[in-house]
């Protein structure tokens, strides 16, 4: 049975009609938008921001500690990258704090600077390099452990309180003008042969 035009009035009149309201959006999607939020990390160990994962993460230039999950941190819009800024706190208490540079040169220059390590200090590189104009090495046991290993003097010094002892399979000695060994008591002993050759052969 068909309705009159009065009557779907009527009913369409007495309907509940929830009326459009305006979304705000996100202050943090407009661009310069600052926030404190906490980093949260994904299978692969990516790091992003829960609720707002269509942005990728970024960290400044200044801000040379490397961010982990769990950090609360303050994050600005920059484009389609939140840039995070500063680190305020990180929920991993004993976790490694790492300084990085994003691959460029890090050079720290002040008139002194102390690097103190209560337990250990490690110092990793391909290649170390160290020019100054005086250097001292203080320990109480010295370990030098290489391949290969070169010095090169003008003039050297050394001096043992007690015993000097070298081991090896061959001994050199190459001395251009003169050789002078001295001692209280000496020995100088061969298994198989010994020879002693020179111009002049003075003994006693």
């Amino acid at each position: 049975m068909y309705k009159s035009r009065r009557e779907h009035q009527k009913i369409y009149a007495n309907a509940r009609v929830t009326p459009l309201q305006l979304v705000r959006s996100d202050p943090l999607a407009e661009q310069g938008g600052r926030k404190v939020v906490t980093l949260v990390a994904d299978a692969n160990g990516g790091l992003y921001v829960d609720g707002i994962r269509a942005h990728c993460l970024a960290v400044a230039t200044s801000c040379l500690v490397q961010p982990l999950a769990g950090d609360r941190v303050c994050v600005i819009v920059d484009g389609d990258k939140l840039v995070i800024t500063e680190i305020l706190s990180r929920q991993q208490a004993n976790a490694v704090m790492t300084l990085d540079s994003q691959c460029a040169n890090l050079r720290i220059v002040a008139p002194e600077i102390e690097l103190q390590g209560d337990k250990r200090l490690t110092l990793r590189s391909p290649h170390f390099t160290l020019l100054t104009r005086s250097s001292r090495w203080v320990a109480e046991t010295l370990h030098q452990i290489s391949q290969r290993l070169f010095v090169h003097s003008k003039h050297a010094s050394r001096r043992v309180e007690e015993t000097d002892e070298v081991l090896a399979k061959h001994i050199i000695q190459d001395a251009r003008q003169s050789l002078v060994i001295n001692s209280e008591i000496g020995s100088l002993k061969s298994s198989a042969v010994l020879k002693i050759d020179g111009g002049q052969i003075h003994m006693g």
